[in-house]
């Protein structure tokens, strides 16, 4: 589920359109790693998801940012 959150855009889901980090759209900005990170927990949170009990699991490359 968490990765399924994390490539949502705005607007894929009909029933919580506000859902969606809009990730894909940071890579070519010159979005930092906390402010991707900001908006990752920003978005599980509103799905009821806790980042700080899944951050293990998951792993973000910024390298190319």
């Amino acid at each position: 589920e968490v990765g399924i959150i994390a490539r949502l855009t705005q607007g894929d889901l009909k029933s919580d359109p506000i859902l969606g980090p809009n990730l894909f759209m940071m890579i070519n900005s010159k979005a930092s790693q906390i402010e991707i990170l900001t908006k990752l927990k920003l978005h599980l949170a509103r799905d009821g998801k806790d980042y700080n009990l899944l951050q293990d699991y998951i792993r973000i490359n910024t390298k190319y940012l």
